[in-house]
């Protein structure tokens, strides 16, 4: 077996144990946030008198506690290990999320809501730095997009979810919205306590490869790991240099602008595009349905977007195409609001797709371009936990009326896909400009080296 033959099969071993069930993970992580965009269609604001206002302050407020607790949570994988940090969060957040089910009132409600922005914050930048410590920059791309993909299709999954609890009314003395709530709760603290129990055996590659295996993937790792980027495998603390560091990289609040604005767009999407299906003419059932056709075409997106970017490279460029949709999908759905049902569904499908496909392939460059295992949490979390500010913001673009301004809210929404699409190509210039340069200069060391005199050789021999 060739050697590239045996790193694609050391790939594959790597994706059926540590992919597989990261993307569980993330399936029932996000479903948990999807679903949140329903329960007022499921009568929550009446039965706990929730205003509207009160509802925008639910939903910001998970996103203030995610913003607040995203690096120092996502920090924690460094001291409690991967099985013990995954277990807690799992855990915690599966039962506030359970007990949002059992909120009588809406004090209680947006306490619960903030504690559980603060519970999943670190998960989803811990992910991503765990699964670049498994995988070589060469394969990760694909599999950020991936796991990422799983978030999407939740979402999708989440209306149907919705369409069948919606018929479970009255049961046992509860309303539907209590039971979203309940039902998307306890998978996750299943999820919990499989973690504690079997994650170190399923996805350990220290356990399921074989010696020289193992020493291939190490290996393959080492090579592609910057000079900077060897610290001590004992360094499990963060330093006010690795701080520095990240606050002083213009590139790192780069990717953290373009990460802020695409991240509203996605929150605001989850948060009231079940509010926009109904606005527009489609109740009951078929206005359940028909929430999941977008995030089934973003799946695509996103999916196709990663294997042209695995093949082909240039991620920047790639995400300006897909900028280049959402905003010509977001400008459609304000132009013929109130004229054409078909055309603002229609063109929020492909805003939607746009946006999501953009999201995964910024979260894969940003991750490739990051080394050191502390600096890549520590970027990871920043950018991540910075970009909530989009969701703590959104919600109060409505100013509490009781039917949004869809059309205003849309030309937002394009506005700041338009400002992410020129950053995205300022932070490709600066990456492009700094590769020639490094050329450069590796030419000039080569052919110094090339012009030192032969004699000198022979005298040292």
């Amino acid at each position: 077996m060739s050697l590239e033959h045996c790193h694609r099969y050391i790939i594959r071993k790597l994706d059926v144990r540590i992919m597989l069930f990261a993307c569980i993970l993330e399936f029932f992580s996000y479903l948990n946030r999807a679903c949140m965009g329903y329960v007022t269609n499921l009568g929550l604001n009446q039965d706990i008198s929730l205003s509207p206002t009160e509802g925008d302050w639910s939903v910001a407020l998970m996103y203030l506690g995610y913003f607040i607790f995203t690096v120092p949570s996502a920090l924690l994988i460094l001291y409690t290990g991967t099985t013990i940090y995954l277990t807690i969060i799992l855990l915690v957040w599966g039962s506030l999320s359970i007990g949002m089910g059992f909120a009588k009132n809406i004090p209680l409600l947006l306490v619960l809501r903030f504690l559980l922005g603060m519970a999943i914050s670190g998960f989803f930048p811990g992910m991503l730095a765990y699964l670049s410590r498994c995988y070589p920059k060469t394969f990760l791309t694909m599999r950020i997009v991936v796991f990422y993909i799983a978030a999407i299709s939740s979402a999708a999954v989440a209306a149907i979810l919705v369409f069948v609890i919606e018929k479970m009314d009255g049961i046992g003395g509860l309303e539907s919205w209590q039971w979203l709530f309940i039902l998307i709760g306890i998978p996750v603290v299943l999820l919990g306590i499989t973690t504690f129990l079997f994650l170190d055996k399923i996805s350990n590659p220290l356990r399921f490869l074989q010696p020289a295996e193992r020493e291939i993937l190490i290996n393959n790792l080492c090579d592609e790991m910057e000079p900077d980027a060897n610290e001590p495998e004992e360094k499990h603390h963060v330093q006010w240099c690795d701080i520095c560091s990240v606050l002083s990289s213009g590139k790192i609040w780069l990717f953290a602008a373009i990460c802020a604005g695409n991240s509203a767009v996605t929150k605001y999407w989850i948060a009231y595009f079940p509010s926009l299906v109904k606005y527009i003419g489609y109740t009951g059932a078929s206005g359940l349905l028909m929430n999941s056709p977008p995030y089934a075409l973003a799946c695509v997106f996103a999916l196709v977007g990663g294997l042209s970017v695995a093949r082909f490279n240039g991620h920047g460029y790639h995400m300006v195409v897909f900028e280049i949709i959402s905003v010509i999908g977001f400008a459609l759905m304000a132009a013929f609001e109130g004229s054409s049902t078909v055309v603002v569904y229609v063109s929020g499908c492909f805003a939607c797709s746009g946006a999501y496909a953009t999201f995964a392939l910024l979260m894969a460059w940003l991750t490739i371009n990051v080394s050191g295992r502390i600096r890549r949490t520590l970027v990871i979390s920043f950018v991540v936990g910075l970009a909530q500010i989009g969701g703590v913001i959104i919600p109060f673009i409505n100013d509490g009326n009781s039917v949004p301004d869809f059309r205003q809210i849309h030309i937002t929404m394009a506005t700041l896909i338009f400002v992410c699409m020129i950053l995205t190509l300022l932070l490709r210039f600066i990456f492009k400009r700094q590769a020639k340069l490094r050329m450069e200069n590796q030419v000039q060391v080569d052919g110094e080296v090339n012009n030192v005199p032969r004699v000198a050789f022979f005298a040292i021999s």
